[in-house]
């Protein structure tokens, strides 16, 4: 794991009702680094993440809306955002009524420092 990947995932971290950032690959969905604020398998998370990311990535191109950039999926217990670039995919975990702009904006400015 690298420093910067670390700081990127504590800055993740400390958004307001971010409950874990995970860093993973996208291609085989296994886990590089995570920072967590309450226990979260890590390897489970960025193992789902990684798989409903691609998922998506294949239906929008199916689709004709070209490559997927950011997914969020939204839950009644909490919300789930992926972003990708390369085969690096940035995962957080977040609260119901965290702040969805602000994360996506964090998550946009992280995936691009990376």
């Amino acid at each position: 794991m690298t420093a910067l990947l670390q700081e990127t995932l504590g800055v993740l971290a400390r958004v307001p009702g971010v409950r874990a950032a995970v860093a993973a690959t996208v291609s085989d969905g296994l886990a590089a680094a995570a920072v967590a604020s309450v226990e979260v398998d890590a390897d489970t998370l960025a193992a789902f993440a990684a798989a409903l990311f691609q998922r998506t990535r294949r239906a929008n191109v199916a689709a004709g809306y070209g490559d997927t950039h950011q997914l969020v999926l939204d839950a009644t217990g909490g919300r789930l955002f992926v972003a990708a670039r390369g085969d690096l995919a940035l995962v957080v975990l977040a609260e119901r009524d965290a702040g969805a702009g602000l994360i996506r904006v964090a998550l946009q400015r992280a995936v691009r420092s990376a």
